[in-house]
């Protein structure tokens, strides 16, 4: 086993910035079931401002730099973000489907779904600039409040369609906040 000596490096860090880091690496061997021994190449981080905990890392590129095994550790950030959101709001949890192939295509339309909503709600952001916040205090827009803001631009038009023929609101130009919301919130 080879072990390099401690180096401060400035690496991409969660979130899009920089951080000054201590890395200290080697190369060893891991045994596979079935393949024997494979060389690794394992990295230990510390952050050197103290906010996040020590790490050792492990790619089987042991050709790779220390810093792009760090740096792609950090940038899977914004993945697991939007796999945390696809649960959270499209309900991602295990798939109920029966073939190979519908496991496959599920989670990739769910994602094109995901996008498709961002991008619409994104579109009319820009003609609506009074989106609504869930909290107090928020500053950026979430995944909750660009579904509310399409519920809304769907009941607005479904409410103002001159071929309706059933009417929930008596105002055809402005239908009322207070049901907008209500329908918003519920479907």
């Amino acid at each position: 086993m080879q072990i390099g000596s401690g180096q401060k490096a400035e690496v991409s860090w969660y979130g899009g910035g920089q951080r000054q880091v201590e890395l200290i690496t080697g190369t060893g061997q891991w045994f596979r079931t079935g393949i024997g021994l494979i060389e690794v190449r394992w990295v230990f981080v510390r952050d050197l401002t103290g906010t996040h905990r020590d790490e050792y890392l492990f790619s089987t590129d042991v050709t790779m730099t220390p810093e792009k095994i760090v740096e792609l550790y950090t940038s899977r950030w914004s993945v697991e973000v939007t796999f945390q959101e696809c649960k959270g709001h499209l309900r991602v949890e295990k798939t109920k489907v029966w073939t190979e192939c519908s496991v496959l295509t599920l989670i990739p339309l769910l994602f094109c779904c995901y996008s498709a909503v961002v991008i619409m709600a994104t579109a009319l952001m820009t003609e609506i600039p009074d989106i609504r916040k869930s909290w107090p205090g928020k500053t950026h827009t979430t995944f909750s409040d660009m579904l509310w803001l399409l519920r809304r631009q769907f009941w607005k038009g479904y409410l103002t369609d001159s071929q309706q023929k059933t009417r929930l609101s008596q105002n055809r130009k402005n239908p009322d906040p207070l049901l907008m919301n209500a329908l918003c919130q519920c479907a």
